[in-house]
């Protein structure tokens, strides 16, 4: 168990640690430099890119490439979950 999951465990309980944690390089930031939390928290369940964040606004627009990858991840692991009869 890592690191991170033991001070969750030990500053809350075990069922605040997540079943997976991702460390990010960077989270985007805007041109004034504050981080762009809610397009994250938006893009990761699905919403398109293209509606969550304009590359235009951003200071380091190649910082959102590993987070549409992951949200393509978890995408395609949950149109492979198919309903039992």
């Amino acid at each position: 168990m890592s690191r991170t999951a033991w001070s969750l465990i030990l500053r809350s309980s075990p069922r605040h640690v997540p079943d997976r944690h991702y460390q990010l390089q960077d989270i985007p930031p805007t041109l004034t430099g504050k981080k762009m939390r809610v397009p994250v928290r938006r893009l990761l369940p699905g919403a398109p890119v293209e509606k969550v964040a304009q590359p235009d606004t951003m200071a380091n627009p190649e910082s959102i490439g590993f987070l549409v990858a992951l949200a393509r991840e978890f995408a395609d692991k949950t149109t492979d979950v198919r309903p039992t009869a």
